[in-house]
């Protein structure tokens, strides 16, 4: 009997080690995803800049939304995330913003700028 009680303690103990590190390994998981779609938005915005010498005009809204590039819809569609979490804006043609809308699957949004930079920021939006 007591064999087994250390039995069940030591499986206890294990469970909860693992279950936090699993955790964040799916929430890294997640952001890889959302990451991944960034850059290659990023990389279009990159190519309409060297086309035109300014990053493309445009109002913040649904990236699958605008003309300026040439990303099939079924490229940004995801384990976690779909063509409808991703948002662009510049108004100025110097400065912009490609944004992943968190949804239900990581605690804040995140974005990436002109700059490469990402930043997670907690806003209410369309939730």
């Amino acid at each position: 009997m007591l064999e087994l009680m250390i039995v069940i303690v030591i499986i206890g103990v294990l469970a909860a080690v693992a279950v936090p590190v699993y955790n964040k390994n799916v929430e890294h998981a997640k952001r890889a995803e959302g990451e991944a779609a960034l850059g290659s938005i990023r990389r279009q915005v990159q190519a309409y800049y060297g086309e035109y010498g300014q990053y493309p005009i445009a109002a913040l809204s649904r990236i699958i939304t605008q003309d300026w590039h040439d990303i099939k819809p079924e490229e940004l569609d995801g384990t976690w995330f779909n063509r409808f979490s991703y948002y662009y804006q510049c108004t100025d043609g110097v400065t912009y913003l490609i944004g992943l809308h968190r949804g239900d699957v990581l605690p804040e949004h995140r974005s990436l700028n002109e700059r490469g930079q990402y930043q997670d920021w907690d806003v209410k939006v369309d939730e």
